[in-house]
């Protein structure tokens, strides 16, 4: 498991305290029909007014034949596909199609976290697209899970007032029920204490609150934790249903919205005072 430290400035200081967001962003499974450019755009506006840190949970990319009736032949003009004479020419155009997509969020991203379908891009294509990713936007990779901690600045007395750690990883896991899709995320807590762990891969959007026990300065502390899942952005844009029929009902799914969770943790003014965290779920159809 990859280790990183990142310094977060508040991305809203308030006359109560200050303010840090997180956004965790996974599942996009762009260059597919299915990928929701509606929802996505909506999601956009959303972070415009709400800025912060973004985390991206891997399943961005898909690469898939021309051939396929998933291709979402919106992406390229139909009179350009003679011009791929090789796997690696196109696969780079869809990536920097991506690219522009998260173009937005490129100031404030702190990590790609790869996921099984880039290693399936990475199969097809030996290009590793979340790496890709990474080094343009001068942030670190990791491959399928990673160890985070953020220090908590504090820009009026020039100090960190406190460290959120988060033990992400891509997900594993078919079961769509909420109870054994959050019983994946709890079974983290094996790997390593944290505030926060998040799991992708299953679609579902969930937040959990939960609390664990911390030997801290000599005493037993019951802090408080979050087991979240990450949400997807692989719901169609035409079907009436929220995630289209070849995906959702076909295997038997319940249908999801679009949409990714966003944490919000906040210090009040009091010098001692500790750190709370909450968790919005945001979705869009």
């Amino acid at each position: 498991m990859d280790f990183h430290r990142f310094v977060l400035e508040p991305t809203e200081p308030t006359d109560q305290g200050l303010l840090y967001r997180l956004y965790f962003v996974g599942d996009l499974h762009f260059g597919t029909t299915e990928f929701n450019h509606r929802a996505w755009q909506k999601f956009v506006i959303e972070y415009v007014e709400h800025p912060g840190y973004v985390i991206f949970m891997g399943d961005l990319a898909e690469f898939i034949s021309l051939s396929d009736p998933r291709f979402d032949i919106t992406l390229l003009d139909k009179r350009e596909f003679k011009k791929f004479t090789d796997v690696k020419e196109y696969a780079f155009t869809i990536l920097r199609l991506l690219e522009e997509k998260l173009e937005i969020f490129k100031n404030y991203t702190l990590l790609f976290l790869g996921g099984n379908h880039e290693a399936a891009f990475f199969d097809a294509t030996t290009i590793s697209p979340l790496r890709y990713l990474g080094e343009s936007f001068g942030v670190p990779y990791s491959h399928y899970r990673a160890y985070v901690a953020m220090s908590l600045r504090d820009p009026t007395a020039d100090c960190y007032r406190s460290v959120v750690t988060a033990i992400l990883h891509h997900g594993a896991g078919q079961g769509r029920r909420r109870g054994s899709s959050i019983n994946r995320v709890e079974e983290m807590t094996m790997w390593g204490s944290a505030e926060l762990y998040v799991m992708g891969h299953s679609h579902q959007l969930i937040a959990s609150p939960g609390k664990h026990y911390r030997y801290q300065a000599g005493k037993l502390k019951l802090r408080p934790v979050w087991y979240i899942r990450g949400g997807t952005f692989r719901t169609g844009d035409d079907n009436s249903q929220p995630e289209p029929i070849d995906y959702s009902v076909k295997r038997g799914y319940q249908p999801l919205p679009a949409g990714c969770p966003r944490v919000n943790i906040y210090i009040p003014n009091k010098r001692k005072a500790d750190f709370e965290i909450t968790v919005d779920l945001l979705s869009w159809v």
